[in-house]
């Protein structure tokens, strides 16, 4: 992406800054700082607040997510201090209090990437950066430097410098689309089993389950249904639609993938990956409930028969065939069961 010129903000020098990236903490410090101007934040950015926006920025995609930032980073095990059941459910207001944002916290995570960052317009200047910083005796500053910076490095945070402050404001957009096109491209090189990575950076409105209820609640006018998780009929007036594989992995409502299951049992199965035995019986399920919708008049029901036809690789006979439409569920289930095993906990009910 080609970021523009203005004044003595050089785009492509921008640009540079987070190119080729092996650690996420550039790309964060730059979230950061674009959360702090879009929030009309002052010229000065104090090293606690732009470590807390920095773990903000983490939090969605490491604790609710469970994406790996990398074995070594150090970001994402300040992470481990929160209790697991806040990681999964809870929010970053809830976190805060069992994070260390303290100034031994700082030192460690700023020691590197605040002048790494800046190592673009020392080079362009035939100037040698600082390797480090250790804050409290490290400053870097455009003035003592003799070149322009984006920013100056004082004993307690950084001082924006207002040209590029003034930069960013007037080009917010094209801003957040960089670092989060950087973000999420670092994100898929460290995860790259782990399905929609653009949709896993912030809370999404997720869209209601309409015409997946009105597919399932025909089925059940036309046929028994069972809970899949403790065999208690269902009702067609009161019931959840459960995502196999949870969401929070796969994060899309496809038809194949939710199965109708008593309230309470949803409710307590929460992100839990069930046991894969259970397959077969979701196959058999979804196989009824099709052969229910093929005689009804349900909305959208053309395109959610895509998906089984586009998703599980079968054609139109194979809805006739049990023994092929299950094989085809389990080829597409299983391999994403195992995957989300190894990020969110297994769930049995008992």
């Amino acid at each position: 992406m080609t970021l523009p010129d203005k004044g003595p903000v050089h785009g492509e020098l921008l640009g540079q800054t987070l190119d080729h990236t092996t650690a996420s903490y550039k790309i964060v410090l730059v979230k950061a700082i674009l959360r702090h101007v879009q929030a009309g934040g002052s010229d000065f950015v104090p090293f606690d607040a732009l470590l807390r926006s920095i773990l903000e920025s983490i939090w969605i995609p490491v604790a609710r997510f469970r994406h790996t930032l990398g074995q070594t980073d150090q970001l994402s095990q300040l992470l481990d201090a929160v209790p697991e059941d806040v990681r999964l459910y809870g929010t970053f207001q809830q976190a805060l209090p069992h994070l260390d944002l303290g100034r031994q916290t700082q030192e460690r995570i700023f020691r590197w990437p605040l002048s790494v960052f800046l190592r673009p317009w020392f080079h362009v200047a035939g100037r040698k950066p600082p390797l480090d910083v250790k804050l409290g005796r490290t400053a870097i500053s455009s003035a003592a430097c003799a070149i322009y910076l984006p920013y100056d490095v004082e004993t307690d945070g950084l001082r924006l410098d207002r040209t590029f402050k003034g930069y960013v404001a007037s080009n917010m957009a094209l801003l957040d689309g960089w670092a989060d096109m950087a973000y999420i491209n670092y994100l898929q090189r460290r995860n790259p089993n782990v399905p929609a990575i653009s949709l896993k950076l912030r809370e999404e409105e997720r869209p209601g389950l309409r015409n997946q209820r009105l597919f399932w609640k025909n089925a059940m006018r036309k046929t028994s249904s069972t809970c899949l998780y403790t065999g208690t009929p269902l009702d067609p007036e009161n019931f959840h639609l459960d995502h196999f594989v949870p969401r929070r992995f796969v994060a899309h409502d496809r038809l194949w993938n939710l199965v109708p299951v008593v309230p309470e049992i949803n409710l307590r199965k929460g992100v839990g990956v069930p046991d894969p035995g259970l397959i077969p019986s979701v196959a058999r399920a979804h196989l009824s409930a099709l052969k229910a919708a093929f005689d009804a008049s349900i909305p959208k029901m053309e395109d959610m028969r895509e998906e089984y036809l586009d998703d599980l690789g079968i054609t139109s006979e194979t809805f006739a065939d049990p023994v092929a439409f299950e094989a085809a569920m389990h080829e597409t289930l299983q391999p994403l069961v195992n995957l989300a095993r190894k990020r969110f906990p297994d769930w049995r009910h008992s």
